[in-house]
């Protein structure tokens, strides 16, 4: 069922995930409100806490989400230069602000507005166009949450609703704004245009040593060595120290009978539905079916399909209307049930599956449990020799004493840049998964002493700076092989442009000639003359780059101009020939610029509604937490 739902509503599905258990209208950004804050929280806004669970969920749910979209795992440091540490907080405070304000002006939420908003949700729909249970069940499972826990998010969601739709509901797009965006999106240009290469400016003279040396020193820049730290480590994790934990046979009992029911399948059922209107109509269902013998074909005249009627193979706990639940795991397989009446339809169930209960033995899950032992007391060790560290470091005892007295591994790494490269430019494997240790190495000064930094293993690592090779220029001999290729490369493109501004110039009448024509300048140069075919300026053709779109539709007709090519290896000299202004606006185009436009409207309302909040709700972010969250 899970992987149906993926395949049919993973647009409206990640929407939920990312929106709805956030703050679906959210404006992306935030302000500059880092401030100390307390311990527990992540955020204070107003008089809400966010806290720390809170972000994590949905802090993950959106790594989910980029995950799946990419087909690759993200790490920490990739996540924040997505930046999707900071919005993911910024949505949870502007959700927050929307509460507070909601709470001042005493708005509220009745249960059956929520139980329709629910049914109405066309992310929990089925293909006849109903609430279907099994697709809410599934974001259940998901993203983690409880009936009641969903249930309150999405009051929440109303309530915010309420005062955002007053502030967005039917937001007009001005239709000149409109006209205008579709004249400027759909106008297209024609153009004409050769290429120069080193072919028209011949070969370029070789360069003496001094030219090198000093073009070397020009662009000293692009042959730095970087700065280089030797660092000494101490790293503790769970997942190292958890081998060299003693487990006693009676540990491990005791643990087997705190969490046997974790190695535990429960039953589960493979149950069917129908959905009726009303008891009425279920109660005259179930006598054709009774007579009959025939539940597929009861469920095809009420419009459903035996996919439709298909909730999957479940457990008890799985299914969140307990009138349902209890009625399906009391039915014998075959059975057809009375009708229902649940919390969002009345049903008519029949169990078409059973598979037992499994329960495992202590001999078939020994070793889990051993091994979850070791990791427990690992982390509990842990702490022990944080304090211990923590003591001698106090004392000033350097970290490879410190690692010798406690009987721990002292790592030394002679050489590291700031991206965690050694000087042959390989990632250092030790650290890749901490990226903060290298970044607070960066930060300090030989000696300096430095915090013991969470590591994502959920370990702590201890890192002193040892000595640091100051960031040099590499000495000319050893780059004049790369100093040669790039003096080259910009000699080039610097008598190309001055060739093509010379040819530009010419296509422009002076006191001592007239203007020369396109095929004249081509000809100078015995270049080929290339003609386009008609474009927009988001769409132009190769060797065009991007880049020169705002200024091939600035210019008039018939007038020269030259750009870098988009490999930047050449250069083009062009003439508009034709502007071919947009055709009137179809209306399928219109409304998509129309909508375009609403949603921006709708953004630049809610960014000013919320900055607006801010100043009537105090914000305090409490960095430490944040950090460690998002494994700064």
């Amino acid at each position: 069922m899970l992987d149906k739902l993926r395949q049919s509503t993973k647009g409206v599905l990640a929407y939920i995930l990312i929106g709805l258990l956030v703050v679906a209208f959210a404006v992306w950004g935030i302000a500059d409100i880092f401030t100390g804050g307390g311990d527990q929280p992540v955020a204070t806004v107003g008089d809400i806490e966010i806290s720390q669970a809170d972000f994590d969920r949905s802090y993950r749910n959106q790594q989910r989400f980029y995950q799946d979209q990419l087909n690759r795992d993200l790490g920490s440091e990739e996540l924040r230069a997505l930046g999707i540490d900071r919005t993911v907080l910024a949505r949870l405070i502007n959700g927050a602000l929307a509460d507070n304000h909601a709470i001042t002006l005493g708005l509220g939420v009745t249960d059956e507005t929520i139980a329709q908003s629910i049914r109405n949700d066309p992310a929990f729909l089925g293909l006849d166009g109903k609430f279907d249970r099994s697709r809410l069940q599934d974001l259940l499972t998901l993203s983690g949450l409880s009936e009641p826990a969903y249930i309150a998010l999405k009051k929440r969601e109303l309530l915010r609703q309420q005062i955002t739709d007053s502030l967005t509901l039917d937001i007009p797009a001005p239709k000149l704004l409109v006209d205008l965006t579709g004249q400027y999106q759909f106008e297209k240009r024609k153009l004409r245009y050769i290429v120069l290469d080193e072919k028209v400016v011949g070969p370029l003279a070789e360069p003496d040593d001094k030219t090198l040396k000093d073009f070397h020193q020009l662009m000293k820049a692009n042959y730095m060595a970087p700065e280089y730290r030797k660092i000494g480590l101490i790293i503790l994790t769970p997942k190292t120290l958890a081998p060299k934990m003693e487990v006693s046979e009676e540990e491990i009992k005791a643990k087997y009978a705190e969490v046997k029911q974790r190695f535990n399948t429960p039953e589960k059922r493979r149950i069917q539905q129908i959905v009726f209107p009303d008891e009425k109509a279920a109660a005259t269902a179930r006598k054709k079916i009774r007579r009959s013998k025939d539940f597929i074909a009861i469920a095809k005249k009420q419009g459903q399909t035996l996919k439709d009627i298909d909730l999957g193979l479940l457990a008890k706990s799985d299914l969140i209307d307990p009138a349902i639940a209890e009625a399906a795991f009391t039915l014998k397989k075959g059975q057809i049930s009375q009708p229902i009446k649940g919390q969002f339809n009345t049903v008519i169930l029949r169990v078409s599956e059973i598979v037992p209960a499994v329960n495992k033995t202590l001999d078939q899950v020994k070793d889990q449990v051993k091994a979850m032992i070791a990791k427990e007391k690992a982390v509990h060790h842990i702490n022990e020799l944080q304090d211990s560290i923590e003591e001698e470091r106090a004392a000033g005892t350097p970290l490879n004493e410190i690692a010798e007295k406690l009987g721990l591994e002292y790592i030394e790494i002679p050489a590291i840049d700031r991206h965690g490269r050694d000087p042959k430019g390989k990632t250092v494997a030790l650290i890749a998964s901490t990226p903060r240790i290298v970044s607070e190495a960066f930060k300090a000064e030989a000696g300096e002493e430095i915090e013991a930094i969470p590591t994502d293993e959920n370990g702590l690592a201890w890192v002193e700076v040892l000595d640091i090779t100051e960031a040099e220029l590499k000495p000319f001999e050893s780059v004049k092989a790369e100093v040669l290729k790039d003096w080259r490369e910009q000699t080039l493109r610097t008598k190309l442009g001055e060739l093509a501004a010379k040819l530009v110039a010419q296509s422009k009448p002076s006191k001592t000639r007239p203007a020369k024509s396109f095929e004249e300048i081509a000809g100078s140069v015995k270049r080929k003359i290339i003609t386009t075919k008609p474009f927009t300026r988001d769409k132009l053709p190769p060797p065009l780059p991007r880049s020169a779109a705002t200024l091939i539709f600035t210019l008039a007709k018939n007038a020269v101009s030259s750009t870098p090519s988009a490999d930047g290896k050449t250069r083009l000299v062009f003439q508009v020939i034709e502007i071919i202004p947009a055709e009137k606006l179809k209306p399928d185009a219109a409304k998509k610029i129309s909508d375009a436009l609403k949603k921006q409207l709708t953004y630049d309302i809610l960014a000013g509604y919320f900055n607006g909040l801010r100043k009537q709700y105090p914000v305090e972010v409490n960095r430490s937490v944040f950090d460690r969250l998002t494994g700064r």
